[in-house]
């Protein structure tokens, strides 16, 4: 029996009522948090909002318990309390099995959350793993959508180890939006989530994927899209694999849903329709930091593929190599790769000539750009003041990350750059 057997349908939109005296859902200018139904994104009604901090990269999304130090581990699950759920009528508390009726209002995979700033999802998915229930409130996993596709197998529903899936003559974007429409196409395997227009390309090695069932093992779906953006091209020849990023949005008064957003073969990265621009010491933003890394250097990569033996597609590519830096070499490899061309182009995603730095920013959500107006992906200006680390310059970076908390903190993490 699903969620409608149990609870009615009241104050017009989900399952239990909202408690704010506007429209229905989060128009506060604060965070607020919903129970949604995965499968078609309708809003079920409020849930308490908690401390907790969330993140979003390039892709998806996650809401976690807030971190208990800068060292410190967050703990994947969020408490929603007991009196806060009874309060709000997620669970009618003085009614015997009150626990089993939480847990199936609540019930993983099939019910999720979106937590919202000023009306906007910022981060949306399923309950996933094991709700605990403790002394106080209920401990619940929130995932993205990716926790679903990781767990959709890329192949034909007239399956066998001879079905085969082949699409070509199409950009990297349409190829991960067809590898993800195949997952959905399947008995119980619809999302509310929507595509950007098809993008065709040049019928080359560039723009063709092939899936064989009999590599199964290797064709979850989540998986699949990371290896697509994955692909690195060169100033010379091949294509860069596309951003990809589900952003969650409203999709009308009652439902939320997802849209997968890419990048296209002329830019691979999610188009945007101004650049933002921050600045520091002005209100609401902070200081520029960054942190160094040597560990992604690697001057030559020896890419393998398919095969066996001597049989084995194997290549290597390389880079320039800084004075007086010492020759660092790495191997990638994936039997999924059946083409030098494929194999070439995610070899060359892996070169890196030096170290890198990665800029930090912490911004309000309530700042001059709102929360819900920058996403991962997009393009920044951010301009720096006698800083330790860049002095006075506006460096042009790209959002890879953002993660806060209830407070309305917000810290960026931009694309690392490097240091020579």
């Amino acid at each position: 029996m699903g969620l409608d057997g149990l609870v009615s349908l009241r104050g017009g939109c989900g399952y239990w009522p909202p408690v704010r005296g506007d429209t229905p859902g989060c128009r506060k200018v604060s965070f607020t948090l919903e129970a949604v139904r995965t499968m078609d994104g309708l809003r079920l009604g409020d849930l308490p909002v908690v401390p907790l901090t969330w993140s979003r990269s390039v892709r998806d999304g996650k809401m976690d318990a807030p971190h208990e130090g800068d060292s410190a581990q967050a703990v994947s699950s969020i408490t929603l309390p007991y009196d806060g759920l009874h309060s709000l009528g997620v669970v009618d508390m003085t009614k015997a099995g009150w626990r089993r009726e939480l847990a199936h209002n609540l019930m993983p995979l099939m019910t999720g959350a979106a937590l919202c700033w000023d009306g906007v999802p910022v981060v949306m998915g399923p309950f996933t793993g094991t709700p605990t229930f403790g002394d106080d409130g209920l401990g619940v996993t929130v995932g993205g959508v990716t926790a679903i596709l990781a767990r959709r197998a890329v192949v034909p529903e007239a399956f066998s180890a001879r079905a085969t899936l082949s699409y070509r003559g199409l950009s990297l974007g349409t190829i991960a939006k067809r590898v993800v429409q195949q997952a959905l196409a399947k008995p119980n395997g619809g999302l509310p989530i929507s595509f950007d227009p098809d993008e065709t390309a040049a019928d080359n090695a560039d723009h063709q994927r092939t899936y064989n069932g009999y590599n199964v093992a290797n064709l979850m779906c989540a998986d699949v899209l990371s290896k697509i953006a994955n692909v690195g091209g060169d100033s010379v020849a091949g294509t860069y694999g596309p951003d990809i990023d589900f952003r969650p949005e409203v999709v009308d008064s009652q439902h939320y849903g997802w849209h997968m957003h890419t990048g296209t073969d002329r830019d691979p990265y999610i188009g945007q329709s101004v650049v933002h621009d921050w600045e520091e010491g002005s209100e609401g933003t902070g200081r520029v930091q960054s942190k160094f890394t040597a560990d992604y250097i690697a001057h030559r990569v020896y890419g393998v593929g398919d095969g066996q033996d001597e049989g084995t597609r194997v290549t290597r590519v390389g880079t320039s190599i800084p004075q007086f830096m010492p020759l660092l070499e790495t191997v990638i490899s994936d039997s999924q790769w059946t083409s030098d061309d494929l194999v070439r182009a995610h070899a060359r995603s892996a070169l890196c000539a030096t170290a890198l730095e990665g800029p930090t920013l912490t911004v309000r959500a309530d700042g001059a750009e709102p929360l819900g107006t920058f996403w991962p992906g997009d393009q920044a200006k951010v301009t720096t003041h006698d800083s330790a680390d860049f002095g006075t310059r506006t460096l042009d970076l790209r959002i890879q990350q953002m993660e806060g908390d209830e407070t309305g903190n917000v810290k960026l993490t931009f694309d690392p750059i490097p240091m020579m």
